[in-house]
């Protein structure tokens, strides 16, 4: 059984974040999150920061973060902050 696929919405802000963080605290994640990131058109460090908290916490479980999609505005707004190599993402 694979797990299952979270998908991002359009707008991943701040404004979304601590409702994300309920949904991905709640998974109980302890090796690998699905995420699909293809239909985020914006991303703001809220956004950013939330990612890179749940891949600490599953690589700190021998674990990691599998994207299946990411959009254009999603890598770029990791690369705009210098972080695209915190997450392994080739822009």
């Amino acid at each position: 059984m694979s797990d299952p696929v979270l998908v991002l919405p359009d707008g991943f802000t701040i404004t979304v974040a601590e409702e994300w963080f309920k949904i991905l605290s709640d998974q109980g994640y302890a090796q690998r999150a699905q995420i699909d990131a293809g239909q985020v058109k914006v991303i703001d460090t809220a956004g950013v920061q939330l990612l890179l908290a749940l891949q600490n916490r599953l690589q700190s479980h021998g674990g990691n973060i599998e994207f299946t999609a990411m959009s254009e505005p999603f890598k770029q707004g990791f690369a705009i902050l210098g972080l695209d190599q915190e997450i392994m993402i080739e822009v």
